[in-house]
């Protein structure tokens, strides 16, 4: 009965959702990045969230500079992006992140770790040059 309930739930929210993806990327391509925020984060209190929605919620609040709830936004993705390009993104930010919260080390080996040949040479060169930063 309960997997009939979240069932229903989910069906009777495609219109919904697909209205607040849709006004979410507008706003991202014009670069209203706390609108981007606003609608993420209304979706994860409707329990409407995915690893796409806190992908792009952590971008979004990386361009706000907000680098401690980027960082658990990107910590709550539990599989692989819908692109190899936002899973070079995901993993680059979230080394930004850590980076720009004092946790170099641990930026550094994450970036190590998931580097990956799949991913844009641009995002491989950014990876690389986080590193060097790094130390």
């Amino acid at each position: 009965m309960a997997r009939v309930r979240r069932l229903f739930r989910t069906i009777w929210n495609i219109p919904y959702y697909t209205k607040q993806w849709n006004l979410a990327l507008q706003a991202q391509q014009e670069g209203d990045w706390l609108l981007v925020e606003q609608i993420m984060a209304e979706l994860h209190e409707r329990r409407l969230q995915t690893d796409d929605s806190h992908f792009m919620r952590g971008c979004a609040l990386m361009n706000l500079e907000q680098w401690e709830d980027a960082l658990a936004e990107f910590e709550r993705i539990r599989g692989q992006l819908d692109t190899k390009s936002n899973e070079g993104k995901r993993w680059v930010n979230q080394g930004i992140a850590l980076a720009r919260l004092r946790r170099e080390a641990e930026a550094a080996a994450l970036l190590r770790s998931q580097m990956s040949k799949e991913w844009s040479p641009e995002q491989l060169r950014k990876a690389e040059q986080l590193i060097d930063q790094l130390g």
